[in-house]
């Protein structure tokens, strides 16, 4: 959750909260969108890299349970092989409630970057002028906008007919039996407790699915990787596509991603201005699939659809993304004129003005400073998760 905390805090390479926003304020409209998907990634990447560190941890804690637990000849007996099932079963339970509070942290971040994107654009095409003096929208004007993303992802079905909440305890449920099957084979095998641990490090998989890195990787420049520093790297086998690592990425990425394409259309939704969406493919994009179908789909082909036509992620791990196509600048000002002024309804701004809580005539611009939900794209396009505590308590 965002707090007033953050606005305290110093954000990575900028000196104070105004020059990060001031930098914000200075991109233009249509760049604004790829700037929130960047932030977006940079979230993706931070979670990849947190749940290898935790992992990580908890092999190493693993590892110490089944050595202490086993007997002076490192074998298992009836009470050393309950010892070290408990030992395992509670290391696991606190992985994963640590796990569970990151995850959910992020999820709502993930919901709260697009209303950044809603904020800076009040600023860009709204705020004073010759069209209103600007009107300080809080955080609370987001925060309905926010949980009804969330309710909604909450309740989505997914296409193994289960909820988000189902899937985490699935989660959870095959992890245990896996640590508990890993520990009854080793044993049936007669393997030795190192052997047993090897087995529960390949089974829990920190640091081999892709990408391997942590989030300190993130920290490094361009200049830096294409230079070939290896900080943040871990080494270890191929990505095999399995073990608890590649599962929980692939449960927790995908659902930040639904979340972040809801929060989208309802920004966009939301806005008047925006007229249509153009979908784009990620620079990373591998192979041709659906995304390339869509992308070169639409009226004219280019990837331009009617707001709210395309739902992403297009397929699980899809990092395809929105822009938004505006109407032109004069009729947005000849429309904006006549509305206040009263000369000229325009039913879609009365709805919009409802929901930040402004009224006609008074404006819909919005305080930058005051609006704590621009904190969670700040921080992701800037950098500033290095200054907050990450781990489900911002």
């Amino acid at each position: 959750m965002i707090t007033a905390d953050l606005v305290n805090h110093r954000i990575a390479n900028t000196a104070t909260l105004d020059e990060a926003i001031g930098r914000l304020k200075a991109i233009e409209g249509q760049d604004m969108w790829q700037v929130q998907q960047r932030a977006h990634i940079r979230m993706l990447l931070y979670l990849t890299g947190r749940t290898h560190e935790m992992l990580n941890d908890l092999t190493d804690e693993a590892r110490g349970i089944v050595l202490d637990a086993a007997g002076a000849d490192g074998k298992f007996g009836g009470l050393e092989m309950y010892k070290a099932q408990r030992g395992l079963e509670d290391a696991w339970a606190r992985f994963f409630k640590g796990w569970q509070a990151l995850f959910q942290s992020l999820r709502r971040e993930a919901a709260s970057i697009p209303p950044g994107s809603l904020a800076l654009e009040h600023q860009r095409v709204l705020a004073g002028g010759e069209f209103a003096e600007a009107k300080s929208v809080h955080d609370y004007a987001f925060e309905s906008q926010i949980q009804s993303v969330l309710d909604a992802a909450d309740q989505r079905i997914y296409q193994d007919g289960l909820q988000l909440s189902q899937r985490i305890w699935r989660l959870d449920r095959a992890s245990v039996g896996g640590i508990q099957q890993t520990l009854y084979g080793g044993v049936a095998q007669q393997k030795g407790a190192w052997d047993i641990a090897k087995l529960l490090e390949q089974f829990l998989g920190a640091g081999r699915d892709c990408p391997r890195w942590t989030r300190s990787r993130l920290r490094l420049t361009k200049k830096e990787i294409a230079a070939g520093v290896k900080t943040g790297l871990i080494s270890g086998d191929a990505c095999a596509g399995q073990g608890v690592a590649y599962n929980a990425l692939r449960l927790a990425r995908n659902e930040l991603q639904i979340v972040h394409g809801l929060a989208t259309d309802s920004a966009m939704a939301a806005m008047p201005w925006i007229e249509r969406e153009r979908i784009n493919l990620s620079p990373s994009h591998p192979i041709e699939d659906v995304c390339d179908t869509v992308v070169r789909g639409g009226e004219k082909g280019d990837g331009v659809y009617a707001k709210g036509t395309i739902s992403l992620p297009l397929h699980v791990q899809c990092l395809c993304f929105k822009t938004a196509v505006q109407m032109s600048r004069d009729d947005f000002v000849a429309q904006m004129r006549g509305w206040l002024n009263g000369s000229q309804p325009w039913p879609a701004m009365d709805q919009y003005a409802g929901v930040i809580g402004a009224e006609a005539g008074q404006g819909v611009s919005v305080s930058l400073a005051n609006t704590l939900v621009l904190g969670a794209l700040l921080k992701w396009a800037t950098g500033g998760w290095n200054d907050l505590n990450m781990d489900g308590e911002n």
